[in-house]
């Protein structure tokens, strides 16, 4: 018996040895008497009458992913091969913050969740509705909505993330987060708000926006970041009625309306974004960015700040419209920007901002002196009479590097490097709000004026 026991540990120690961990989802072998295992899979050839235990097999699959969904509790996770799936996916079921449940294209997998122009048949929803609670799903390309006013995402729980999507030629908005403490991250949008291609709607939805909450109306605690948004037929990347939106690292570039828009929305941080439009651009439009309100029952636009980013071609709008009457810029900052071939243009309604350290290589129009005080800004040409900043001011050619190639999506934040002797190098006023930069390069104890500190 000793003999056949170490025997036995031997082979094992081999075993381990010898083995090596693969990154693939494994499959689980039934363990009798086991009765839930964590790993389920999802494939065209499956089927849905499979038990769970079964579908614990990739050999042996269920074959739609929304009513593999519904079978899901917290702590499963969905891995779904890849092929085309033709079907609306309706995920009500929920996680919990320690066992979220996930949903994922399987590694080196491809799966398409395509409408086929006909789905979803209802106004209002997705091809992928998310209405459950901490579920993330990430990997899937999904396009063709059906319906005038259909969608390719929609958010509606708490606590669900999206990432890795391609999301494209929708009817109405391309992702949609209308639930609290939501994340979408590295997908990208375009082609989406179909139903107003070459101007046929009088109105428009968003690429990717955070708005209007299920619940209460106000969408709490977005986080978008690292997403390319573009070629969409109304705006770009947005958020309104929402507060403690945050819009890291995306790159937004030739959208029909408004490129960027923020709208009754507070406590916003926009920073290190790349935003521009290019000539001839396949929406045949050049629009701007803007902040501003448009419905007088929500609570006003307030303490937003957009640090770090770069504007090329794109005119920022600050509040020199707006719907709702006495409303204005109001406790921003705009700071460490550069506005390359791009205006600032401010209102007459504006309290307690800061625009300062910001690089603008043409003139906007700024039509109030009161409410907004100017510090150490970099004009290329004239500085509008209201935006006098004192000797701190800086004017000058700021040496844009303009290295590399300006076309569609070829863009990069390198073409807006300084030069050895731009003007705006060690010129900036230290802000405890701007300690790196574009790059996340920390900020130099004399920092520089614009986006990047080299």
């Amino acid at each position: 018996m000793k003999s056949i026991l170490n025997l036995f540990f031997l082979l094992l120690v081999f075993c381990t040895l010898s083995c090596k961990e693969s990154t693939e989802p494994v499959p689980f072998v039934p363990i009798p008497g086991k009765a839930q295992y964590p790993v389920y899979y999802v494939s065209t050839t499956g089927n849905d009458s499979n038990t769970k235990l079964q579908a614990h097999n990739i050999n042996t699959p269920w074959k739609t992913i929304n009513a593999s969904a519904t079978k899901l509790i917290p702590g499963d996770t969905l891995y779904v091969l890849g092929g085309t799936y033709v079907e609306v996916v309706s995920i009500q079921v929920s996680g919990t913050s320690t066992k979220p449940i996930v949903i994922s294209a399987s590694k080196g997998q491809f799966p398409v969740i395509d409408g086929q122009n006909t789905l979803p048949t209802t106004d209002w929803t997705g091809l992928v509705n998310i209405d459950g609670n901490y579920v993330h799903i990430s990997g899937f390309e999904v396009k063709n909505s059906g319906n005038y006013y259909s969608r390719g995402v929609n958010l509606g729980g708490h606590h669900n993330t999206v990432s890795n999507f391609n999301v494209h030629h929708v009817q109405d908005n391309g992702i949609l987060i209308q639930g609290d403490d939501c994340i979408v991250e590295d997908s990208r949008v375009w082609q989406s708000c179909y139903n107003n291609v070459n101007n046929v709607r009088n109105g428009w939805a968003s690429g990717l926006s955070s708005a209007r909450d299920k619940v209460n109306g106000i969408t709490d605690n977005a986080i978008i970041r690292r997403n390319i948004v573009y070629n969409n037929w109304g705006e770009g990347l947005s958020t309104y009625e929402s507060q403690g939106t945050l819009i890291e690292d995306n790159i937004v570039y030739d959208n029909y309306a408004q490129t960027v828009y923020i709208s009754d929305a507070s406590n916003v941080m926009f920073r290190r974004n790349l935003v521009y439009n290019t000539p001839n651009n396949v929406v045949g439009k050049q629009i701007g960015a803007a902040l501003a309100d448009e419905v007088s029952k929500v609570p006003r636009s307030d303490n937003n700040k957009l640090i770090n980013n770069i504007f090329f071609n794109v005119d920022l709008s600050a509040f020199s419209w707006t719907i709702v009457t006495n409303s204005g810029l109001t406790n921003a900052l705009i700071a460490n920007n550069t506005f390359v071939n791009s205006k600032l243009n401010t209102g007459n309604i504006n309290s307690n901002n800061r625009i300062v350290n910001n690089i603008f290589t043409i003139s906007g129009s700024v039509s109030s002196a009161t409410g907004i005080i100017w510090s150490n800004n970099l004009w290329q040409g004239s500085r509008p009479i209201y935006a006098y900043g004192g000797s701190s001011d800086v004017f000058g050619d700021p040496l844009i590097s303009k290295v590399g190639t300006f076309a569609p999506g070829e863009l990069k934040a390198d073409y807006f490097k300084l030069n050895s002797g731009s003007p705006a190098l060690n010129m900036a006023k230290v802000l405890t709000e701007v300690t790196n930069d574009y790059f996340l390069t920390p900020r130099k104890t004399t920092p520089n004026i614009g986006a990047i500190e080299n």
